[in-house]
């Protein structure tokens, strides 16, 4: 799995599911991440892809997935692992190391 790719727009979002990837919403990242997932549903219906929306609390993500085109766990978990890396690495604006700067 290489980097994230992030997307807002419904409609490329169901493109995506149609074509047999699967999506990770960090909920940060939506204002109502119930909305967004119910608006992406309707839009891929009107596509013809079946599509499973599975929230994961302890993650703050959902899981949503072509039924016809279901995700291995690894592949899951490793999705869900660079959303957890994006999160660390963008927590704070303000950088608490510098690299090449010595105090002393």
């Amino acid at each position: 799995m290489s980097g994230l790719n992030f997307v807002a727009d419904h409609h490329e979002v169901a493109g995506k599911l149609l074509n047999g990837w699967f999506v990770i919403l960090p909920w940060e990242r939506a204002d109502d991440p119930g909305i967004w997932c119910e608006e992406l549903v309707a839009v891929a219906d009107d596509l013809g892809v079946g599509v499973c929306v599975q929230p994961i609390s302890n993650h703050s993500v959902t899981l949503i997935y072509n039924m016809d085109a279901i995700p291995s766990y690894e592949r899951a978990r490793d999705a869900i692992a660079l959303i957890e890396h994006d999160r660390f690495m963008t927590r704070d604006s303000r950088r608490l190391l510098v690299t090449g700067y010595r105090a002393s």
